[in-house]
């Protein structure tokens, strides 16, 4: 688990998955070798929380036989010249044919970040590029999969804190965390691509 939660943040962080998982839910009809592929930053790589990931319990609540993550720790989709959240479906790849499956058995693709570009003063609309290569990237790799898009999570952790507060294109405060949500959220939307998340009930 992300140890910059404090508690109201892991309600927040717990209480958002669940939502995830409950659209997920709505979906996912199990079926032999289907598999779960994870894309994202440190709240997906498995570090944090190694006995069980927020994804292993996707995985196991909807009875999903296999998961697979790509994520690289400090990397977003735009921020990072390497790994970042676009290039790691080549990666997710590698892994899930080393684990004995292939790219058809991979029916749920979840790219979840965003949070390290906010933090390094990425641009929404590059964010918003990088989202939709993502998607773009995922449902060519892995055909039968549907991709879940899944924006930055600020909660009530101290990511805050940890931007420059005169810096004006780091926007840091929750109001400036909102809008950056909102307007990556509407362009998605504007181009056409779905993204899982609704930005008040990620931060309310």
């Amino acid at each position: 688990m992300p140890k910059y939660l404090d508690q109201t943040g892991l309600a927040h962080f717990w209480g958002n998955i669940k939502d995830v998982t409950d659209d997920l839910d709505e979906r996912v009809t199990t079926v032999e070798n289907s598999v779960l592929v994870v894309l994202g930053d440190s709240w997906s790589d498995g570090n944090n929380d190694p006995e069980t990931p927020w994804y292993v319990r996707v995985a196991n609540r909807l009875g999903i036989t296999a998961y697979v993550t790509a994520a690289v720790g400090g990397k977003g989709f735009s921020y990072g010249t390497t790994s970042t959240i676009p290039l790691q479906v080549s990666s997710a790849l590698t892994k899930v044919q080393q684990a004995g499956y292939t790219a058809s058995d991979v029916k749920y693709v979840v790219a979840f970040g965003g949070v390290n570009d906010f933090r390094h003063g990425i641009a929404y609309g590059n964010v918003v590029t990088g989202m939709m290569t993502t998607y773009d990237n995922a449902r060519s790799t892995f055909p039968n999969a549907e991709v879940f898009i899944i924006g930055p999570n600020a909660g009530k952790w101290n990511v805050m804190d940890s931007l420059d507060t005169d810096d004006p294109n780091k926007a840091a405060s929750y109001a400036g965390f909102r809008n950056y949500m909102r307007d990556i959220k509407n362009s998605m939307h504007n181009n056409g691509y779905p993204i899982g998340w609704d930005a008040g009930a990620w931060l309310n």
